[in-house]
C-alpha cells in the first residue's frame, strides 16, 4: 500500500487545523458537539433522542480512532493510547453532560420517564 493512502485520513484532518484554525484536542470537542446536537435533530421524534445521538457520536468516534491508530501502528509500531484515551474524553465530554442534563430534565418535568427502581 502506498504511503499516502495509508496516512490519507490523518492527512485529511489537517484542514480543521490549518484552514479554521481549531488546535488538538480542540477539535474532537467542537466537532463531538456539532454531531451530537445534529444527531438529536435527526433523532428528535425519537422518545430517547439524546441517548442515540450520544450513541451516534461514541461510534463515529471509535472509527476516528480506528483509523488513527492504524495510522500510528504504521508510524511507530504502537498505538498512542493516551491520546486515543484523551481524545474520547474530549468528544464525549460535553455530549455525555448534555445527556445527563437532559434525562435529569425529564425527570423533574415528566413522571413517565422517572427511572423505576429495581426492588
Amino acid at each position: 500500500m502506498q504511503d499516502w493512502l495509508r496516512t490519507f485520513w490523518f492527512e485529511s484532518k489537517d484542514w480543521l487545523k490549518v484552514d479554521l484554525g481549531i488546535e488538538g484536542h480542540h477539535a474532537h470537542i467542537y466537532v463531538g458537539l456539532v454531531l451530537f446536537f445534529a444527531a438529536a435533530m435527526l433523532f428528535r421524534r425519537h422518545k430517547h433522542q439524546m441517548l442515540w445521538a450520544w450513541l451516534f457520536v461514541f461510534v463515529l468516534q471509535s472509527v476516528n480512532e480506528l483509523l488513527d491508530a492504524r495510522d500510528w501502528i504504521y508510524w511507530t509500531g504502537m498505538v498512542n493510547w493516551s491520546e486515543t484515551s484523551a481524545d474520547y474524553a474530549a468528544t464525549l465530554f460535553w455530549p455525555t453532560t448534555a445527556c445527563f442534563t437532559w434525562i435529569t430534565y425529564l425527570q423533574m418535568v415528566s413522571p413517565q420517564w422517572r427511572f423505576r427502581r429495581l426492588s
